[in-house]
């Protein structure tokens, strides 16, 4: 009886053991091993002060961190095009430093994808519970050291997204640790920003002249698409004005021959760039213009 009842203590013993090991080998995924996804502050998200990770933490109310496109601040994206991201954080004698980094566009959907440039301390996690369709890019343990007490930056690329996705905004939150091996008593910081499609166009709000011999001129004046036919006697038979995507806007016949001008009114149209084309009886010609 005593070597049955020494043998269920014995096993109690390492059941307890690897019981242990198992929660603080999870602590330490939890708190080194990059932030849990959906942890940036971004809409529909929590915060690392939330996730059950830095739980006892309270939102820093001073900015902390800054995002650098190719190492300068930039407002406006080209699409397709492929950027150096650094994320630079600074907060005086602070040892430890991590951070979440995911973009969206107005929707609330992936815009654009991360690309990982430096392996060793960065990595790219997906949330498999729900949002599943964002991106996020974050720490790596070793990702978590400054190589000087009180400031860290981090490396990356960015491809952004294709033409016509209009705006992205990019959210991120830092996390600034006493690196005392728990995850209480950290300051946690959220952060935005957002850049505008950059529209590829020469026109800067005139039209080049469209139609054989220079025959069309269009520009824009008070807020309105003036199109100007120099030869009546080719008439302007249609205009068109279509999205940057392809989409009609309008199509607008001419039942007359004398038809030297042509007025759109554009106070319903959103900024952005477009597509005018122009049908006379000997040609179609198409060019862009852009509304501020």
């Amino acid at each position: 009886m005593k070597k049955i009842y020494l043998s269920i203590i014995f096993c109690t013993f390492i059941l307890f053991a690897i019981d242990q090991s198992l929660v603080k080998s999870d602590i330490v995924d939890i708190t080194s091993f990059g932030a849990p996804p959906s942890s940036t502050g971004a809409p529909g998200e929590s915060t690392c002060a939330q996730s059950g990770c830095h739980d006892d933490s309270k939102i820093g109310d001073q900015s902390k961190a800054q995002l650098l496109f190719d190492n300068s601040s930039i407002s406006s994206y080209s699409p397709d095009e492929i950027y150096p991201i650094s994320l630079h954080v600074q907060d005086p004698s602070i040892k430890r430093f991590g951070f979440q980094l995911v973009a969206l566009d107005d929707k609330g959907n992936q815009c654009g994808s991360f690309i990982i440039s430096d392996s060793e301390h960065t990595q790219i996690l997906f949330n498999e519970l729900e949002i599943k369709d964002r991106e996020y890019i974050t720490y790596k343990h070793a990702g978590t050291f400054p190589k000087m007490p009180g400031s860290h930056s981090w490396n990356m690329m960015w491809k952004a997204p294709s033409k016509g996705q209009g705006k992205v905004h990019f959210y991120f939150a830092t996390v600034s640790a006493n690196n005392d091996n728990s995850d209480k008593g950290d300051k946690v910081f959220l952060h935005s920003m957002s850049l505008s499609e950059k529209f590829q166009t020469d026109c800067k709000d005139l039209c080049k002249e469209l139609g054989e011999h220079n025959q069309i001129k269009a520009f824009i004046k008070h807020n309105q698409l003036i199109i100007h036919n120099e030869n009546p006697s080719i008439p302007i038979l249609s205009t068109a004005i279509f999205s940057i995507n392809g989409s009609l806007i309008m199509n607008q016949l001419s039942f007359s021959d004398i038809n030297s001008e042509i007025i759109v009114p554009l106070q319903e149209f959103q900024k952005g760039l477009y597509i005018l084309r122009c049908t006379t009886s000997s040609s179609m010609n198409a060019h862009t213009f852009l509304i501020h």
